[in-house]
């Protein structure tokens, strides 16, 4: 006569670790697709600060071309004599920020730009 002995605390054992494993593998999955998310808004909002750059970048220089004929007909009214050395230093003053405010934007613009390309993985 043979006997077989078949141990009842392995067959559980190995119930419990499948179903370790599925719970295990669905977690993976939810925090890959969290990952992802996270991602694509990290990519939407990349987008959007490198467009509203780019929008601000055309405001400035419209700015410039805005205070450039505003010096222009400052600095003729003070030749003329009719304007005020007042109005013609505030009109330079107007345009070299009007400069400053566009070599800013530039700059923000190229910086939104690289951290585009990095957030799209370029």
């Amino acid at each position: 006569m043979a006997t077989v002995s078949v141990p009842l605390s392995g067959w559980w054992g190995g119930s419990h670790k499948i179903r370790k494993s599925k719970i295990a593998l669905a977690s993976d999955r939810e925090q890959r697709e969290d990952s992802r998310q996270l991602l694509l808004i990290r990519m939407q909002d990349a987008a959007n600060n490198l467009r509203n750059s780019y929008n601000l970048l055309g405001v400035a220089q419209l700015s410039i071309v805005q205070s450039t004929e505003n010096l222009r007909l400052n600095r003729d009214y003070y030749e003329a004599g009719t304007g005020t050395m007042t109005d013609l230093l505030d009109a330079q003053q107007l345009f070299q920020q009007s400069r400053d405010n566009y070599i800013e934007s530039y700059c923000n613009y190229r910086l939104d730009q690289r951290r585009y390309l990095i957030a799209t993985g370029r």
